[in-house]
């Protein structure tokens, strides 16, 4: 906790303290990302929950202006949250977020348009949806799809790649497949960032008791692993898909070009 000491009585974090502390953190941690050109017309928001660890839950509203711009927004209790959509390469929107509270840890992470969740190494989460006036029909269609998808909360490898199966469209499937092995790598901050935050692969459950029984520790590796193995499945190669270890070997092979076939 951040709560200090005047006179031998503890006082809170003011609420401007927070708001600095906040812009310090955005400034300092935020100038590597893409820079986006201002799009006026899009307006990303969040509304949700943040539980600091050890802490009770507090609900969040998290504002945006145009993409490209960072803004900030106040909340109840003199929480602050600071908001960055911008547009990357691939033409997808992503919002880096941050959010703080008096006598809190700031959580800094990055979703899609539609929200998420996440817990950090320090067991601070949030957990975030759009705002409905944010929203197009759209947006409101593809975050019903992210709940289902969450909502498969699978317990093993072959059960995630079930989920894939079940949740991504056709055109989805035909896409990732087509990818080539070393271009896997570009889905890590996409649908490989979704299946940590959604999975519990960072705040803990049965598919990330899964691999740490098989010596795989790190949320990154393990989406890694379930996405390696299911471009594994697609091109035909056959594998105990509960051995994180044999799917990796497999996929270096396939990385130098050696197929399944």
């Amino acid at each position: 906790m951040l709560a200090f000491a005047l006179g031998g009585t503890a006082r809170a974090e003011t609420a401007d303290a927070v708001a600095t502390r906040v812009r310090g953190w955005v400034e300092a941690q935020w100038s590597a990302l893409p820079k986006s050109k201002p799009e006026t017309e899009q307006r990303i928001g969040f509304t949700g929950r943040f539980t600091p660890r050890g802490g009770a839950e507090i609900k969040i509203r998290c504002d945006s202006g145009a993409v490209g711009v960072v803004t900030y927004t106040r909340f109840d209790g003199g929480g602050v949250c600071a908001v960055y959509p911008y547009r990357r390469p691939d033409n997808f929107i992503w919002t880096q977020v941050a959010v703080s509270a008096p006598d809190v840890p700031i959580v800094d992470s990055e979703f899609g348009k539609n929200g998420g969740g996440m817990t950090d190494r320090g067991g601070n989460s949030l957990w975030l949806d759009a705002n409905p006036e944010n929203e197009t029909p759209e947006d409101r269609a593809e975050a019903e799809k992210s709940r289902a998808m969450a909502a498969c909360a699978p317990a093993d490898m072959t059960q995630a790649m079930a989920c894939l199966d079940k949740h991504w469209s056709a055109d989805t499937k035909q896409s990732f497949a087509a990818l080539p092995a070393k271009q896997v790598i570009l889905t890590h901050m996409s649908v490989g960032m979704w299946i940590r935050n959604n999975w519990g692969l960072w705040r803990g459950g049965p598919l990330r008791e899964f691999f740490t029984a098989r010596q795989v520790t790190h949320p990154d590796s393990m989406s890694s692993v379930i996405l390696d193995a299911y471009w594994l499945r697609e091109h035909g190669c056959k594998l105990d898909w509960s051995d994180p270890t044999a799917v990796r070997a497999r996929f270096e092979r396939a990385e130098k070009g050696e197929g399944c076939s």
